[in-house]
């Protein structure tokens, strides 16, 4: 998962895939046929680990929903502050390949969609104990997150930097704020 987050679909090769692994392409190839077949897997562990990390950080009720929606950001900025890793392997993914593939854009649509869903269950669930303004629709806020999340992710491995990932995180939680 590592190589390929770091070094994206196109660049990664079997032989890296190989040192990563310890195994040799045969065995890679066997076990998981081609590179693409490997990246699929790849990109739903990635979801099962990382995606569905946020999403049970979203769903925890054992503390108020504001600070559930800002420890998802904190997971984010996490994300964006890694020197090798650095973003979000979805986003990096979307970036690179775009809607190229439809097998890659519907792991990544589904991953989405889950983000969104768990987003707006806490944005819900926020405005309901008044921690956050019920001014606006919360399917907007929540598509507004994730859009803002995929675009701090792509600009903390474009630039290098999780500053504006701080930044647009540390602004959308002051707007949120009651």
């Amino acid at each position: 998962m590592r190589v390929f987050w770091a070094n994206g679909y196109g660049n990664t090769t079997f032989k890296m895939l190989e040192e990563a692994t310890g195994m040799h392409a045969q065995s890679l190839r066997y076990a998981f046929g081609d590179k693409h077949s490997f990246f699929l897997a790849v990109l739903r562990h990635y979801s099962k680990s990382r995606v569905d990390r946020v999403v049970q950080c979203l769903k925890d009720r054992r503390r108020p929903a504001f600070a559930a929606i800002q420890n998802a950001l904190a997971l984010w900025l996490e994300d964006a502050s890694r020197e090798v890793d650095q973003g979000c392997l979805m986003v990096n993914t979307t970036g690179e390949l775009g809607r190229e593939d439809r097998a890659i854009a519907d792991v990544i649509e589904q991953a989405d969609r889950k983000l969104v869903a768990a987003f707006f269950e806490a944005i819900v669930a926020a405005q309901k104990s008044g921690e956050i303004s019920t001014k606006a629709d919360p399917k907007a806020l929540a598509r507004m997150i994730v859009t803002l999340g995929d675009g701090a992710m792509l600009h903390s491995r474009a630039k290098g930097s999780a500053g504006s990932a701080k930044l647009a995180f540390g602004a959308l939680t002051s707007i949120l704020a009651r």
